[in-house]
């Protein structure tokens, strides 16, 4: 299984001075925030290497996380232009990916105690598409800010609603997905809000 990190983003919002600094090399304790997000995934036995999709002008992430991490190789490749945001990210690397089974994880996030190993074990077993985390927050506000769905009993998601003026519940998703390989083909043929209508979760 292989990492894709989408890095591509401007940070436009974040960056309201002058001094221009990607959020994901944002430093944390002298450490960039992107750099821990890979110690996370490489020290996952299953993860064979990590792709970070960068913008124009980005080669101060490539100096910074360098081409290995915890012995796993980095890979570096464009955002291509003509699809922006996640679907973009994907579709750019999709021959670095291969014939792999991938985990999408947000550049600007950092999922401290995270159950990313769990997670792929589960879904080796799924016959599901992909598979995404979320989390139980306790502020309906909260939501709002991120994106809301239904969960039915059986775990599944769907009616997906991106920064929704009205929520569904508590639950709120997360910038990881782990998608099967099949899931390359899908994007060139339905719309991203589609694709994502039936996938599981973990929390």
């Amino acid at each position: 299984m292989k990492a894709v990190i989408p890095a591509a983003g401007e940070g436009k919002r974040f960056n309201k001075d002058s001094t221009y600094m990607h959020k994901c090399l944002v430093p944390i304790n002298g450490k960039a925030l992107l750099l821990y997000t890979l110690e996370n995934l490489t020290n996952i036995k299953e993860i064979t290497e990590c792709i970070v999709i960068i913008g124009e002008n980005h080669e101060k992430i490539i100096d910074t996380i360098g081409t290995k991490v915890n012995d796993t190789p980095i890979l570096f490749c464009k955002q291509k232009q003509s699809v922006k945001g996640v679907v973009g990210a994907i579709e750019s690397a999709v021959e670095e990916i291969g014939n792999d089974d991938f985990i999408l994880v947000l550049a600007d996030e950092f999922v401290y105690e995270n159950n990313y190993a769990e997670a792929i074990e589960k879904f080796k077993t799924s016959t599901n598409e992909c598979m995404v985390g979320l989390y139980y927050e306790k502020y309906l506000e909260y939501v709002k800010k991120n994106y809301t769905f239904i969960k039915s009993p059986d775990g599944f998601l769907y009616n997906f609603i991106e920064k929704p003026q009205i929520v569904y519940n508590n639950c709120s998703g997360t910038g990881n997905i782990i998608f099967k390989n099949t899931v390359l083909g899908a994007i060139k043929k339905v719309q991203w809000k589609r694709l994502a209508m039936m996938i599981l979760s973990w929390c």
